[in-house]
């Protein structure tokens, strides 16, 4: 009758395995937890309800796409730059390295 989360660590893998749906703070832990193991990070600091991908191309390139599904405007931070992102719109923010 509650829920289960289990860690499998197999060889260089790890398996997470959630067993029912859970409140979002427990969902954002197993979800950092899971990528932690992977070694992924996010791509940018971003309020609950904007999405943020990075995309890279190898001669260095980037760009950070914000979809900001609130009705709030909102602030991305990406460690050199805040990206404003108005309610419901997409952003998409160009970066060289």
């Amino acid at each position: 009758g509650t829920p289960a989360w289990t860690v499998n660590r197999f060889g260089e893998g790890t398996a997470h395995y959630l067993t029912t749906f859970v409140d979002e703070a427990t969902l954002d832990r197993v979800v950092a937890a899971a990528a932690a193991d992977a070694g992924v990070a996010p791509a940018a600091e971003a309020p609950a309800g904007v999405e943020v991908v990075r995309r890279a191309h190898r001669d260095g390139r980037s760009w950070l796409f914000c979809i900001n599904h609130t009705e709030t405007d909102a602030e991305v931070k990406t460690g050199t730059a805040t990206v404003e992102v108005p309610a419901g719109e997409v952003v998409v923010h160009a970066e060289t390295a």
